[in-house]
């Protein structure tokens, strides 16, 4: 009777994150394709880019609510997490070495992913200091000419996007360091 209860609430829990994960990814792809869309345009217009301006310039549903960064770095976390849920028993089944290499490879992207969100906001907060002293501010539109100064990059993009990149790394820590101490207890 109990590992029935169980069973049937795994099936659930398996089929919520199911559609979660669908959701999240059709949110990701819409805004992927917004994007990409929106670069062609500017390129055309103008023969410059700036990566992430689009997703930073845009309100959505109403002004001052949230823009589309905000809804990818919101829909990435969300789509990581139900991957991970849906993919356990696949991780499980994975031989050791594999396992360790994963986690390996997901502390070298949580300090990466770290060390580029903090880097990003003291450029950020020093470039908005810089703006106040000469007695304007405009947060948004602060742009970072790195890594290529042809191509500068929206550092509220970046900052967002790499925050998401850090949550999802750090998740993916918790996750198979979770599942290593379950399975050296059984």
């Amino acid at each position: 009777m109990e590992k029935e209860r169980l069973r049937k609430a795994k099936e659930n829990w398996d089929v919520l994150n199911r559609i979660i994960n669908y959701i999240s990814l059709i949110v990701i792809l819409i805004i992927v394709v917004y994007s990409l869309s929106m670069l062609i345009t500017q390129y055309l217009s103008s023969g410059a880019i700036t990566v992430g301006q689009w997703l930073v310039e845009l309100e959505w549903p109403l002004p001052y609510f949230a823009k589309p960064i905000s809804y990818l770095s919101v829909a990435l976390v969300v789509f990581w997490f139900s991957y991970l849920e849906l993919k356990k028993d696949y991780y499980l089944q994975l031989d050791p070495i594999k396992r360790r290499i994963c986690f390996l490879l997901a502390l070298i992207f949580a300090f990466v992913s770290l060390y580029e969100t903090f880097y990003n906001f003291m450029v950020w907060n020093a470039l908005i200091t810089s703006d106040a002293i000469r007695g304007f501010i405009i947060i948004d539109a602060q742009n970072l000419p790195y890594p290529n100064p042809k191509i500068p990059w929206n550092l509220p993009f970046a900052t967002k996007l790499f925050s998401s990149i850090a949550a999802m790394s750090l998740y993916s820590l918790y996750f198979f360091h979770k599942h290593e101490k379950k399975r050296a207890v059984d």
